[in-house]
């Protein structure tokens, strides 16, 4: 595993179109985790990296190639990626879906809220739980109506996140979990992050 990950950090050194490529190509086959072999130094790399992989974004048809850039290029969205990642936010690709949702969240625009206010009801608990989580990115009070109702889903995760980020988003959020009783769905999820401080 070391010998892999100093062999991409010597193949990005080059900065080369096609090394890039090549790495972004791999990075497509790899399994999730292996993938952070590639995505850390490609995440940290330069200008010239950043437009290598959005140029090869923006000319992509293979799905697996596209989530890796859009995973990639959530460091730096711009309206370009962020025209492409809301192509995939209903995507039946459950992995582009979610890496979709990923990057619309790091474009903070009124367009990239009314889309993650919208998906709070998604099928998919995991796509409920990544919205919830990444509102807190935001910090902004609109987001708690929405919030509010991820607070009482029937999945932990999409509760947990929902309740930590109401309690960043200062005392407003913080006291729709101080109003939980003990009949309420909320309740356990509320009172464990208000433990947190």
């Amino acid at each position: 595993q070391l010998i892999r990950i100093q062999a991409v950090k010597a193949a990005i050194t080059f900065k080369t179109k096609k090394t890039i490529n090549e790495l972004i190509n791999q990075m497509s086959v790899e399994k999730r985790f292996s993938k952070y072999i590639y995505r850390d130094p490609l995440f940290n790399g330069d200008e010239n990296i950043y437009h290598i992989i959005k140029q090869r974004l923006l000319n992509e048809k293979d799905e697996k190639i596209i989530m890796v850039c859009l995973d990639l290029l959530t460091i730096q969205i711009d309206s370009n990626v962020f025209d492409i990642a809301k192509k995939y936010i209903h995507s039946p690709n459950l992995e582009l879906k979610l890496t979709a949702i990923r990057a619309i969240a790091n474009y903070p625009t009124a367009e990239s809220a009314k889309i993650l206010y919208s998906l709070y009801d998604e099928n998919n608990w995991q796509a409920r739980a990544i919205v919830a989580k990444s509102l807190a990115v935001w910090h902004s009070t609109d987001s708690i109506p929405v919030l509010e109702k991820l607070l009482f889903d029937d999945q932990w995760w999409v509760k947990l996140n929902a309740a930590l980020t109401l309690s960043k988003i200062g005392v407003e959020g913080k006291q729709i979990l101080k109003e939980q009783d003990k009949n309420s769905k909320a309740y356990v999820v509320a009172n464990y992050v208000l433990s947190l401080g």
